[in-house]
């Protein structure tokens, strides 16, 4: 982390821009999962739609939510030196309001949508799994929700101080996100270990869940600065850009990784059409190869490969003194 010195380093920098791009890359990413994983669930016929695909959709609308005031702070001078006037400071106050709301919303319905759909891929017929699958449920859904929820009501309402909030409330906070990021992180990969799978199909699994080592990074990168002195923070404009990016970042993620494993039907129906494909065009290549041997083989080719007819001498129609022999090739592959 940068220390006091670097804040002066660039103070006339704007990050507006960084911010638009780093959501609009989020906003695509996010929609392009969500969309693909309805569609494998609509591949899959209507029975195999469950309650994991419904948070999922909570998580991609909440994580719009979050991604709405970003582009407004972007717009309002939040993220640069220039005082914002009056209108914007408005502005800037309501889009913390609706972040506070979506972005608890968005990690725990995502997070949920990922133990559910852990639930129906491996039940809970382990004790191990059972017992950390109700620890995480609880943790996340009446505990760390409410609290987020409590503590953003208290501080509109004027009823809790901003610095105690932001002193303890938001590093407690920021380390419980954390510590349920990595328990759902480590939970399919313990049961994934001990499958009778072939080590590439095995590694393959493994290797979907730990794409959510991007957000448990985020997590506790935001978790970590929470707790440091303020003078070795960066520039307000700075640290509130940085604070904007790494949360949308982190609940896109979370999203994206809870769609990645429903992905299967997608990814085998477009290996099979590449196969298709691929066996079309070395069947035709096959078929074309075989034509022009046959060809030369009965005469009608001039032995260079361009199918043209020799002439000579036949029973066909006349041609300056010279017959040419004409024959049907359609039956022979043309």
């Amino acid at each position: 982390m940068a220390q006091s010195g670097a804040v002066d380093a660039a103070p006339g920098t704007d990050y507006a821009n960084s911010l638009i791009a780093i959501t609009t890359v989020i906003l695509i990413l996010s929609s392009a999962s969500i969309a693909a994983r309805t569609y494998a669930r609509h591949l899959r016929g209507t029975m195999s739609w469950g309650v994991d695909d419904g948070l999922a959709w909570v998580s991609y609308l909440a994580l719009l939510a979050n991604i709405i005031p970003n582009y407004i702070l972007a717009t309002s001078h939040a993220l640069s030196p220039t005082p914002a006037t009056a209108v914007e400071a408005l502005r800037i106050q309501k889009a913390f309001t609706t972040v506070s709301y979506a972005f608890p919303v968005s990690m725990v319905a995502g997070k949920l949508s990922f133990l559910f759909l852990l639930r129906r891929v491996f039940t809970l017929n382990q004790p191990w799994f059972r017992t950390s699958w109700y620890a995480i449920f609880v943790v996340l859904f009446p505990c760390w929700l409410a609290m987020c929820f409590t503590w953003s009501a208290l501080v509109g309402a004027g009823r809790l101080d901003p610095v105690w909030q932001y002193t303890y409330g938001v590093p407690l906070a920021s380390f419980i996100n954390t510590a349920t990021d990595l328990a759902v992180l480590v939970l399919p990969i313990g049961v994934t270990k001990n499958l009778q799978l072939p080590v590439k199909q095995k590694a393959g699994v493994i290797g979907i869940f730990a794409l959510g080592l991007v957000g448990t990074i985020a997590s506790l990168v935001r978790a970590i600065r929470s707790v440091l002195p303020e003078a070795k923070h960066w520039a307000p404009h700075y640290h509130l850009y940085s604070e904007a990016a790494l949360g949308v970042a982190e609940a896109g993620t979370v999203l994206i990784c809870a769609c990645l494993p429903i992905l299967r039907p997608i990814l085998r129906k477009a290996l099979d059409a590449t196969k298709r494909g691929l066996s079309l065009s070395l069947s035709t290549k096959s078929r074309t190869r075989t034509t022009f041997i046959s060809l030369e083989d009965r005469g009608l080719g001039d032995g260079d490969g361009d199918g043209a007819p020799i002439v000579g001498k036949g029973s066909g129609a006349k041609n300056g003194g010279w017959k040419t022999e004409e024959r049907d090739v359609r039956g022979v592959g043309y």
